[in-house]
């Protein structure tokens, strides 16, 4: 079996951001998947996910702990990389003045591959908090952007701009949404 993880800075749905502006770092989710070492066309995991309420502004943290399953599957035709992950965390401990958290997060990710480097790619993140008011619950965005795979010495670095409208929206969510994304891949 192959452990393939990630750790995803700012969990925060746009469920929780609210009028006004902030700067701070959000809760880390961590995300582990048990892969097989030998796949056939689709390439698969199945693992979890665990968040730490790390973040230093109150309006981006849960202020409680989360653990969940996690599932990730995907497949390469030509220069196509298409596939999805979805996670949903339950709240187990932290601080019981806080609501429970019970979030849903669904990726599907489909990226087209070029010369040098570059590719084409839309991956929005769908989530709904649970515990939310009904209206309020699903944020749903549509979008694509660009990226590149560049190597520093040794060391590959995904850098990845996307813009995203949503569709739905909780009430105080904006309508639009810039991903600045920079990954770090250390291979074996």
């Amino acid at each position: 079996m192959l452990l393939d993880t990630s750790i995803e800075f700012g969990n925060s749905s746009l469920t929780e951001l609210m009028t006004g502006s902030a700067f701070g770092l959000a809760d880390i989710t961590y995300t582990a998947y048990l892969s097989p070492k030998k796949s056939g066309s689709w390439i698969w995991g199945i693992g979890g996910a665990f968040t730490l309420p790390t973040a230093t502004e109150d309006r981006y943290s849960g202020d409680k702990w989360s653990a969940g399953p996690a599932f990730v599957a995907l497949t390469m035709p030509g220069s196509w990389v298409t596939g999805f992950l979805v996670q949903n965390t339950w709240s187990f401990a932290g601080d019981s003045d806080a609501a429970d958290v019970n979030k849903f997060l669904f990726q599907y990710f489909i990226n087209y591959n070029m010369d040098n480097g570059w590719y084409l790619n839309s991956s929005p993140i769908i989530t709904s908090n649970w515990e939310a008011e009904s209206g309020n619950q699903w944020t749903v965005p549509f979008g694509a952007g660009v990226g590149r795979l560049v190597k520093h010495g040794t060391l590959p670095v995904d850098y990845r701009l996307g813009a995203y409208w949503n569709a739905e929206k909780p009430e105080f969510a904006p309508d639009w949404s810039l991903q600045f994304v920079v990954k770090f891949l250390f291979l074996k």
